[in-house]
Order: structure tokens, then sequence, then C-alpha cells
């Protein structure tokens, strides 16, 4: 993934990045952390925020819960045409200054669980060196 993510922000026509989660019927904490991992370096390369298509409400309920939202724009439909794909990436890829929200938001889910310390700690740290 690391080496997957650095081609794709390293090559000059880049300019947006769309992940599908349509199909997904289970998520876990190693993708998850992934999705954000994803974002968080789109964001600090390119000053762009992702979309991520997320078309089952199970799973769209846990993107939420562990505050994705905040680092991606999430989508509940699926791409019918070229012609959505194309709005949704030239109405929502412009840079947003979310990164400070993103770390708040994960701070704060510190403070509620200390299962959420192990969860989050790598994150937060990665945010903050980011700044």
């Amino acid at each position: 993934m690391d080496e997957f993510l650095a081609t794709i922000l390293g090559d000059p026509d880049f300019n947006s990045i769309l992940v599908d989660l349509s199909r997904v019927d289970s998520i876990d904490s190693t993708a998850l952390g992934m999705l954000a991992k994803l974002a968080i370096e789109t964001r600090r390369r390119r000053n762009h925020t992702p979309i991520l298509i997320s078309t089952n409400s199970g799973i769209t309920r846990i993107l939420l819960s562990m505050g994705l939202d905040t680092i991606f724009h999430i989508r509940r439909k699926r791409v019918r045409t070229t012609e959505d794909l194309k709005e949704w990436l030239v109405r929502e890829g412009g840079p947003q200054d979310t990164h400070q929200k993103v770390l708040e938001a994960h701070q704060h889910l510190l403070s509620l669980k200390e299962s959420n310390r192990e969860r989050f700690e790598d994150l937060i740290k990665l945010l903050e060196s980011a700044g």
C-alpha cells in the first residue's frame, strides 16, 4: 500500500482519488487505517480530499463512527455515469483545510476510551507531525 500510494501521489498527472466500497460487506481496522493513511497523505502531499463511495449502511456507519467523514468526501450513491463521477471530482476535489478538524476529532476519541489510545495514537502523531 505504501508503494502504491507513493507511486500515485508522485505521478505528475495525479489529480484525484476515489475509493469505491460499494461492494464491501465488512471492513476491519487495518483497512480503516489504510484508508485514513491514504486520505491524510493525499491531503498532505496534494492538498486534495479524496472521495469514498459507501452504499452499505453498516459500512457507512463504521466509517462515520471512526471519523473518516472528516478526511473523505463520503458518497452514499453508486457512480452511474462518467458524468456523475466528473461532477463529484470537480465539485468536491478542491482543496479544503480539514487537518485541524481531523486531529481534534481523533484527540476527542482518545479521551473517550483508553482502548482508543492504542487505535489512534499513531494517526495522531502523524497528524501532529504533518501539522
